[in-house]
């Protein structure tokens, strides 16, 4: 099949550095380069520095590693343990062009999503335009940041679309606005992209590989292993991309 989306594919869920026993490229000439292979053209980075160990350095070093890419744009880490400093670093980030969003995992933390600390953090966000990719790995997580997503205004991503509860967290997300699916997961299960498109149409998800803890093509795979239009293919992998992060995606 001719991919006519090759090289404008837009990749919502990247990482880069370190994670404690996992190897990653290690250079961002590597991941540009597999991004690049797949068919990206743009691809929004998260530190894993940042997820594990520090929020402000692993946050200055995905700045400085996107700022001189012209495929690769930031996500600001936040940690709701440190709502003071968290505001203080989108503030200090947001109005660069290449910082798309923001980006969470509140498993790691310890605290619901949907909780004081990180309703402080969502409104910010919201009110400065940084849409958030956030893990989501089971139906509690997704239930969590899909309230968070209605009591704030904030726009979510949830990264895995629940994992292997991928069917109720369809369900749970029906008729928002704020949410969108993320399919990116280490196992793929029969018919969850086809589940997810039957029961909320091709405008509520996006293309995210979780690179390079997995290939781009693993994801895109799953996407083309069924029969999608050419709409719902450019609704996926790009338009709803852009509709999300705007006029931050340049």
């Amino acid at each position: 099949m001719k991919d006519e989306l090759h090289g404008r594919r837009i990749d919502v869920h990247t990482h880069s550095g370190a994670m404690p026993n996992i190897h990653f490229l290690e250079t961002v000439e590597d991941l540009e380069h597999v991004e690049h292979e797949a068919g990206i053209e743009k691809a929004i980075v998260s530190s894993a520095r940042a997820v594990f160990y520090d929020m402000v350095s692993g946050n200055r070093e995905t700045f400085a590693v996107t700022r001189e890419s012209p495929l690769l744009y930031m996500y600001i880490y936040v940690d709701p343990h440190r709502v003071d400093q968290t505001l203080a670093e989108m503030d200090q980030y947001q109005g660069h062009q290449h910082v798309a969003g923001i980006k969470t995992r509140h498993g790691y933390h310890g605290l619901a999503a949907d909780g004081p600390e990180y309703e402080k953090i969502f409104k910010r966000a919201a009110k400065l335009k940084l849409p958030c990719l956030a893990h989501a790995y089971s139906l509690q997580e997704v239930s969590e940041l899909h309230r968070a997503a209605e009591n704030t205004g904030e726009k979510i991503i949830l990264a895995h679309m629940g994992a292997t509860q991928w069917k109720a967290s369809v369900d749970e997300v029906k008729g928002s606005h704020l949410v969108w699916l993320d399919a990116a997961v280490s196992h793929n299960e029969y018919d969850k992209i086809g589940y997810a498109l039957d029961q909320l149409g091709p405008g509520r998800m996006v293309f995210g590989s979780d690179s390079a803890l997995l290939s781009p093509w693993w994801t895109i795979s799953m996407f083309e292993s069924i029969d999608l239009t050419e709409a719902e293919r450019h609704a996926i992998y790009r338009e709803n991309a852009l509709g999300i992060f705007g006029k931050r995606l340049g």
